[in-house]
């Protein structure tokens, strides 16, 4: 039994160890992503065209924590929303092609036609690709938004405030 256990710890630590050694980590990572999303708000669906920008410390292979601001423009409702968030990077390195967990917290800031911003949360699941100087993200992601100060009234004359929006997308990205 002891052997067995033995064996287990060893095995553990050297694929660790060589999973670490053959990973290059930049320190400062410097993303930019662009996507489309397909989504609702109210009883109506949209779609959306985003960009972010991101800047990441990497604390070790695995954890890399910054901020990010982006763009995301409404394409039927033609509105215009100015997300900034913190952000938090989790990835397992398994070598060039390497999955990861990504998480955006905080605010737009510039809601132009909701009349005011609101809550942003995006987590992303995705792969990253290595590749000599830079590495290529694509992920799936959901992107909520809470949408303040916007008034419409329904058929029957009620009045509506502070909405979730939601959207799946789709997105691909690069990191310097």
């Amino acid at each position: 039994m002891k052997k067995i256990f033995l064996t287990i710890i060893v095995l553990s630590v050297s694929v660790s160890m060589f999973s670490q050694e053959n990973f290059e980590t930049k320190k400062h990572l410097k993303i930019v992503e662009i996507g489309a999303g397909l989504g609702s708000m109210y009883d109506y669906g949209f779609v959306k065209a985003k960009v972010h920008f991101i800047y990441n410390y990497q604390f070790n292979p695995y954890i890399a924590l910054g901020c990010g601001a982006g763009a995301e423009y409404y394409l039927f409702t033609e509105g215009l929303t100015v997300p900034v968030y913190a952000n938090a990077r989790f990835t397992y390195p398994l070598g060039k092609v390497s999955p990861y967990a990504a998480f955006g917290f905080g605010y737009d800031v510039f809601g132009f036609i909701f009349n005011g911003g609101g809550i942003y949360f995006n987590p992303s699941f995705g792969i990253k690709i290595q590749k000599s100087k830079v590495s290529w993200l694509v992920n799936v992601s959901y992107d909520m938004q809470q949408m303040s100060g916007y008034y419409y009234y329904d058929y029957n004359g009620n009045d509506y405030e502070n909405k979730n929006i939601g959207a799946f997308a789709i997105n691909a990205g690069i990191i310097f």
